[in-house]
C-alpha cells in the first residue's frame, strides 16, 4: 500500500519502536517520541504486534470489514423496474421499505425521475414539399430599438431607451428549398404585410417559382381581406397554422434589436452599420435581406 506523504511512520519505523520497547528496554513514552508520534498510537501499534506479529505493523485498507448495505443494489434495480412499469416513488418507497428521497436519488440517476422521462420520444417531424413553390410560409419576427447600447456590448448596465420603438423582420420561406426572402420593415400591419408579400411573390417568380400554396399564422395582417385579397389567382387560398406535428419556427431571430436612427455607436452589432453589412453581401438590397441557400 502506497504510504502518504505526510504519514509520521511506516512499517519499519514501527518495527524500530516495538525492537526499543520489547529489547531496549525503552519506555513507550521515549519509543514514540523518537519516531515522531504518540504515545497512544504507539500502544496501539503494540497492540498489533503481540496480536498479529510483524503483519501488525502494516498500513490496513480503509475499506470497512461490513458493508451494511450491501443490499442496495438488489433494491436499485429493483425500484427502477417498478417505475419503469409506472409506479409512483413514493409507492415505491413504501413497498421496499426505503426512504422516499433515496428512491427519488435512485431514480434521477436513471434518468426516469419524471413522468415525461417514461414516456416515449417522438422523432423529429420534419415537413417539405415535393416541388418549388408547393408552400410558401409568411412569418414576423418583431425587434426592439435602442438609443443606447447595453452592457452586453459597452459594459453599461444604466442604459435608458425611452420609446425607442420597434421594427418588424418579415420573412417569406420557400418549404422545398427553404431559400428565404427577408425584410426590415417600420410594423407588420395589413398594407405592410400584403406589400410585403407582393414583394415576395415577384422575387421568387424572378427565381423561377411558382407559388400555389401560403402558410401563415392566425395574425391579424393575414386574416385581414386586404391581405387575402393580395395573392395572385394562382394561390387560391392561404391557409392559416402549421402542419400537424410541427414545432419549427420559420422565421429565425438572426438578428438582435435594432438601434433607432441617430444612434452613434455603428460597429456594435444591431447598429445601422453593422445590420446594413449583415444584410446587404452580397445582395445588396436596402432594408431587405434574401437567404438563397437552404436553411436545415
Amino acid at each position: 500500500m502506497n504510504l502518504q506523504s505526510s504519514a509520521r511512520s511506516c512499517p519499519a519505523s514501527r518495527a524500530l519502536m516495538v525492537k526499543r520497547v520489547l529489547e531496549g528496554g525503552w519506555t513507550v513514552r521515549d519509543a514514540a517520541e523518537s519516531i515522531g508520534i504518540s504515545t497512544r498510537r504507539a500502544y496501539r501499534w503494540l497492540a498489533r504486534f503481540k496480536a498479529e506479529g510483524s503483519d501488525g505493523l502494516r498500513d490496513r485498507s480503509s475499506q470497512p470489514h461490513r458493508l451494511t448495505r450491501s443490499h442496495e443494489l438488489g433494491l436499485v434495480v429493483e425500484a427502477v423496474g417498478r417505475r419503469r412499469r409506472g409506479q409512483a416513488a413514493i409507492r415505491i418507497a413504501n413497498e421496499l421499505g426505503v426512504p422516499r428521497s433515496t428512491v427519488g436519488f435512485w431514480l434521477r440517476k436513471a434518468g426516469i425521475s419524471r413522468v415525461s422521462d417514461l414516456m416515449e420520444k417522438e422523432p423529429p417531424n420534419r415537413y417539405e414539399q415535393d416541388a418549388p413553390g408547393d408552400l410558401l410560409h409568411l412569418d414576423t419576427k418583431k425587434l426592439a430599438n435602442f438609443h443606447q447600447a447595453g452592457h452586453r456590448a459597452i459594459g453599461i448596465r444604466h442604459a435608458k431607451n425611452p420609446k425607442a420603438g420597434y421594427q418588424v423582420l418579415h420573412v417569406c420561406n420557400e418549404n422545398h428549398s427553404r431559400a428565404c426572402y427577408m425584410e426590415v420593415l417600420p410594423d407588420e400591419k395589413k398594407g405592410t404585410t400584403a406589400a410585403f408579400l407582393q414583394r415576395a411573390l415577384l422575387h421568387f417568380q424572378n427565381q423561377g417559382i411558382t407559388a400555389r400554396k401560403l402558410l401563415t399564422d392566425n395574425g391579424s395582417p393575414y386574416r385581414s381581406k386586404e391581405f387575402k385579397a393580395s395573392p395572385p389567382a394562382c394561390i387560391p387560398t392561404a391557409a392559416s397554422g402549421r402542419p400537424e406535428g410541427d414545432t419549427r419556427s420559420s422565421a429565425p431571430g438572426l438578428l438582435p434589436a435594432v438601434p433607432s436612427a441617430g444612434h452613434a455607436e455603428s460597429g456594435l452589432p444591431g447598429s445601422p452599420g453593422w445590420r446594413a453589412g449583415a444584410i446587404s453581401s452580397p445582395h445588396q438590397l436596402p432594408g431587405s435581406l434574401v437567404l438563397p441557400y437552404a436553411i436545415r
